[in-house]
This record gives structure tokens, C-alpha cells and sequence, in this order.
């Protein structure tokens, strides 16, 4: 919360969910589309989707924001591969076929 009553979920994150001079933080902490959304992690997106560790990270909404211009896409700063990606990956290796990403890479989305 500044000083000014935006309430915000971290100061590097200049997005404002409400003002605690014109509505009650419970209001705003439960109710404001931001704060859902933030809680809603089945439509986070990227690798932060599908990492198995997102209930306890979250991985950095702000950087998300600033570096990919959306805070539901996954942190650009994070190196850990989920698991579900791993596998994916293993069956395509396994099988002979090309990933989405070996595609797209090649021009051929």
C-alpha cells in the first residue's frame, strides 16, 4: 500500500488493484481482478503454467510484466524446466518427432 492508498502486490509491480481511501482492503485483496487473477494459477501461462513448483513460487509477476508485457506469462528469468515439459520432450526424442518449439524455430508454426 503507498502512500497515497494504492494497493498494489509489490512496489515493482505498478499495477493498481484499489485504494484503501475509497474501498476496504478485504474488498479489494479478494474481490479486485488483479488479485483474482494473480490467484488464479491454472491461467498463468508459459512454463509458470505448467511447473509443478507454481503453488509455492509464482515465479515474478513484475519481471513477467515488464520483460514479456504480461504478468501471467511465465518468468523470464527462471531456468528450471517442469517436468511436464521434460517428458514431453523424452516422448518427442523417443518417437522421432519434432517439438512445437523445433517447428516454430524452423518457420514452421
Amino acid at each position: 500500500i503507498d502512500s497515497k492508498g494504492n494497493v498494489q502486490p509489490c512496489s515493482y509491480f505498478p499495477v493498481v488493484a484499489g485504494n484503501v481511501k475509497k474501498q476496504h482492503f478485504r474488498d479489494i485483496w479478494y474481490h479486485s481482478e488483479l488479485f483474482e487473477s494473480l490467484r488464479a494459477f491454472e491461467k498463468y501461462k508459459g512454463r509458470c503454467g505448467e511447473c509443478e513448483y507454481l503453488n509455492v513460487c509464482g515465479g515474478c509477476r513484475a519481471r513477467a510484466d515488464a520483460v514479456l508485457e504480461d504478468y501471467l506469462e511465465e518468468e523470464p528469468f527462471c531456468d528450471y524446466v517442469p517436468l511436464r515439459t521434460k517428458r514431453r520432450l523424452a516422448a518427442a526424442v523417443e518417437t522421432g518427432k519434432k517439438t512445437d518449439e523445433q517447428l516454430t524455430k524452423q518457420g514452421r508454426s
